[in-house]
């Protein structure tokens, strides 16, 4: 028998009964929420602003979720009482990051994405170590990809937002996840360099969004600030530390096939621009 565990619940997660499930995976169900996602993850995923994160229980079986305010209640049947330690605070505050801390370790990570077992995704952008295209559909993202990476070096920020958005494979495209890396690093440099970015920001979300659910949630997420667990990891190590930087940067690379490499294109992308 199952006997579930709550692990974490992002502080974002709606109060509602949800019963719309959006998709399926291993170790994730998605349920839809008004115009976003909500997902119930396993603790490899990790939490996040709107995780639910639940060990001993067979996600497969998972049909319904009832978020209230004392207790998680899982299938009508399972009941688990939620603790104020047990919610997850997805801002990262940056406010007494070191700027020049910052930009030394962002320095870094762009040298270890040089070595070759590192280039993957959309990270050829950044370091310029372009993969051999299996297909010519390949060959073809990869010129809009650059064409629109151009685009964003110009400052032609909604053009570059648009030339991303819906491009690439799978359930959340390259793109989007570059897009969203993009608005998460102009965040942070806002912050950190004490620059107003906050109407090219809004451009790139604006132009960024599209009629895929989990990707503009992702985006939504990243124009507030808000971090997974593994990204606030990295950021922590980026603005307040060195120790553990490389072990950051290959947990958000192992995120998806290539989607933490991906994001961290965009994320990096956004401390490339002269702003």
């Amino acid at each position: 028998m199952d006997k579930p565990k709550l692990i974490s619940l992002g502080a974002g997660f709606p109060i509602a009964d949800l019963i719309q499930v959006h998709s399926r995976f291993e170790r994730v169900v998605n349920f839809h929420w008004q115009d976003r996602i909500v997902s119930v993850v396993t603790p490899e995923i990790g939490a996040g602003a709107w995780n639910l994160v639940l060990s001993g229980f067979d996600l497969t079986t998972l049909s319904s979720l009832d978020n209230t305010p004392q207790a998680v209640i899982l299938n009508g049947q399972y009941v688990l009482p939620v603790s104020p330690e047990q919610l997850y605070n997805p801002e990262f505050h940056t406010a007494s990051a070191h700027p020049e801390r910052t930009r030394d370790n962002i320095d870094r990570l762009q040298k270890w994405l040089l070595q070759p077992d590192k280039a993957v995704g959309l990270l050829y952008l950044i370091t310029g170590i372009l993969p051999a295209a299996e297909t010519a559909f390949d060959l073809a993202l990869q010129e809009q990809f650059s064409s629109a990476y151009q685009l964003l070096q110009r400052r032609e920020f909604a053009a570059a937002a648009a030339g991303f958005r819906g491009r690439g494979y799978g359930l959340t495209p390259a793109g989007d996840d570059f897009n969203a890396g993009l608005l998460l690093g102009l965040s942070l440099r806002e912050t950190t360099e004490k620059k107003e970015l906050s109407k090219i920001r809004a451009c790139i979300y604006a132009n960024s969004l599209g009629n895929n659910l989990i990707a503009n949630t992702f985006l939504y997420q990243a124009r507030q600030g808000w971090v997974s667990q593994n990204w606030r990891f990295l950021l922590d190590c980026i603005c307040f530390a060195q120790d553990d930087l490389e072990q950051a940067l290959g947990l958000v690379l192992n995120q998806g096939e290539t989607s933490g490499a991906d994001t961290l294109a965009g994320f990096l992308a956004a401390w490339s621009i002269k702003i």
